[in-house]
């Protein structure tokens, strides 16, 4: 008689393979837009423009780092232990994401002064407007961790791709009407709002997603979470 463990089986080899593949398409997807996106932005910008896009990227999604801490990848890992638990394990963890962001977006401003002590306005501004791009980051990776904790990866890889259609089609905008990079942050902002949005919509269809301010709670997650970040 059969024990129904081979098609259990079968079932996460499917999924695992699905996974596998949407991350795949993807990510050639993702980076054919980029590479428009990044023509896009160099053309229309120059030099000097698209440098100090460039600068104020690289400066702040490096403290992404800070505000992820490996939070993400054991949020995945304990609700895949405990399946009964996904709404409170996501609440708790979004809440300690957001915030990190919190404390960390006031940091990255004073940073920014101390490293670039002679900048002028403009990349100030783009700073501190690309900095809450980290809020958008913690509440779209938080709810990824669910589909990866169920092995739907193509969840992600969805959303992902729309993210990056969104943000070309303002690029593409922007570059149609020769705005300054001001408008480029905020193209990169408004995308990162709708994947995050998007995320969001998706996992509250399967668990209650709501940030939760417990900071007992949040200890035993930083505790587990820091040797991932480090």
């Amino acid at each position: 008689m059969s024990t129904g463990q081979p098609h259990s089986q079968r079932q996460v080899k499917t999924r695992v393979a699905i996974s596998t593949i949407s991350q795949v398409i993807s990510q050639l997807f993702v980076g054919g837009l980029a590479v428009v996106c990044l023509r896009l932005s160099t053309g229309t910008l120059g030099l000097h423009g698209y440098g100090i896009y460039a600068t104020s990227f690289a400066f702040v999604t490096t403290f992404s780092l800070f505000t992820e801490l490996g939070v993400t990848a054991i949020t995945a890992r304990e609700i895949a232990k405990d399946q009964s638990r996904a709404s409170e394990i996501i609440s708790h963890n979004m809440g300690l994401r957001i915030f990190l962001c919190i404390v960390m977006m006031p940091l990255i401003y004073v940073i920014s002064l101390v490293l670039y002590p002679n900048a002028e306005i403009q990349l100030r501004v783009c700073i501190l407007l690309l900095s809450t791009y980290l809020f958008f980051d913690s509440v779209r990776s938080v709810c990824f961790a669910y589909f990866t904790s169920q092995v739907r990866n193509e969840i992600g890889a969805l959303v992902g791709a729309i993210q990056q259609l969104v943000l070309l089609v303002l690029i593409i905008l922007a570059a149609l009407l020769r705005l300054s990079v001001y408008w480029f942050i905020v193209s990169y902002l408004t995308a990162s709002f709708a994947g995050a949005l998007v995320a969001l919509n998706m996992a509250r269809r399967k668990v209650r997603v709501w940030p939760r301010w417990q900071i007992r709670q949040w200890k035993p997650t930083i505790v587990l979470s820091v040797s991932i970040g480090v």
